[in-house]
């Protein structure tokens, strides 16, 4: 499945994401998966083939565009070691109801990187 790494028009911003295209001819239906508190990762990655494999186009954006460059978390230990955490809550902190409905309404225009 080709997976293209995309810029989505977003409420501050922009975020950048995947696009995991299905093989063949379009349209597809769409599917817009947004990250657990952990963020985008692999796990994420392998969800958006999966789905593309059944023949959804799948858009993954970074729900902490807002943030900044940000270093992935380790999900294994997010929630034990403290200082990961707090990090975690602070980019959780931007994700209230209204930024990401506002957010959602970037999906329509994305580009290419």
């Amino acid at each position: 499945m080709p997976c293209l790494d995309v810029q989505v028009p977003a409420a501050d911003g922009h975020s950048n994401g995947t696009l995991h295209v299905p093989e063949g001819d379009g349209p597809w239906p769409g599917v817009l998966v947004f990250p657990d508190a952990g963020g985008v990762r692999e796990t994420f990655s392998r969800m958006g083939d999966r789905l593309a494999g059944m023949g959804y186009v799948v858009l993954i954006p970074d729900i902490y565009y807002r943030g900044g460059q940000w270093a992935p978390f380790d999900v294994a230990t997010l929630f034990t070691d403290d200082k990961e955490r707090a990090r975690m809550r602070r980019l959780a902190a931007a994700l209230t109801n209204e930024a990401i409905i506002a957010d959602a309404g970037g999906v329509r225009r994305i580009t290419r990187k």
